[in-house]
């Protein structure tokens, strides 16, 4: 789920940010903003931290999210390391697969720092 969620998110930056002119403004004089001149939104995420359990799945997902959006290089990918990511970030998505037997242990490790 949380894989679902990071490339919807990623797919919508980049959808939000393609280099190309639509193409009312390409025929258009005077309507076109010189791409060196255009500023990045600093309201806009532009780096993505993902925790997960196993160096497996980290293996896995780095080349899933640069294959998927030209924003997957942003993505950093955390093994077991929840706190230091949780101190780092300023948005959290928090998941768990099993939330019944986890919720526990993601309680007793973050809370304190939260």
């Amino acid at each position: 789920m949380g894989v679902a969620i990071l490339s919807g998110v990623l797919s919508s930056l980049d959808s939000g940010s393609s280099d190309s002119i639509p193409k009312w403004e390409a025929h258009t004089s005077g309507t076109v903003t010189p791409v060196a001149f255009v500023e990045e939104d600093p309201a806009l995420p532009s780096r993505f931290l993902a925790c997960v359990s196993r160096e497996v799945s980290a293996r896995g997902l780095k080349p899933a999210f640069t294959e998927a959006s030209r924003l997957g290089a942003a993505v950093e990918i955390c093994v077991a390391n929840n706190v230091r990511t949780v101190k780092q970030s300023d948005v959290i998505l928090l998941w768990s697969a099993s939330f019944e037997s986890s919720s526990n242990h993601i309680h007793t490790e973050l809370s304190p720092q939260l």
